[in-house]
């Protein structure tokens, strides 16, 4: 099994219909974040991808969790984000969405 499969599987056990989108946000340059996801076959694990490139302000604010709820039409009460940082966890808050606080992994 790959690391993708591994992800849609967790995809769809988690979903009545199968129909939930894998988001990531990131700090990350858009050219370091691919190069990573690429590094470990994750590139084509996500529906959608938001990085430092397609924001104006950065976690703190919640702007990429917004942005990616807009796009996706998913709104806060539908969206669970999990999170490893501090300023990722003050990000999900103010984006009003659900939140997993990730932690030794």
């Amino acid at each position: 099994m790959t690391n993708c499969n591994r992800y849609i599987t967790i995809k769809k056990k988690t979903t009545k219909n199968n129909d939930a989108i894998i988001a990531l946000a990131t700090t990350a340059s858009k050219f370091n974040t691919y190069d990573v996801l690429q590094y470990f076959g994750l590139e084509n694990c996500f529906d959608l991808v938001i990085t430092q490139e397609d924001v104006s302000a950065l976690k703190p604010d919640p702007e990429c969790y917004i942005k990616i709820m807009n796009i996706t039409g998913i709104p806060a009460s539908q969206t669970t984000i999990y999170e490893d940082s501090e300023s990722g966890i003050m990000a999900a808050k103010a984006s009003g969405a659900s939140y997993i606080k990730v932690e030794n992994f």
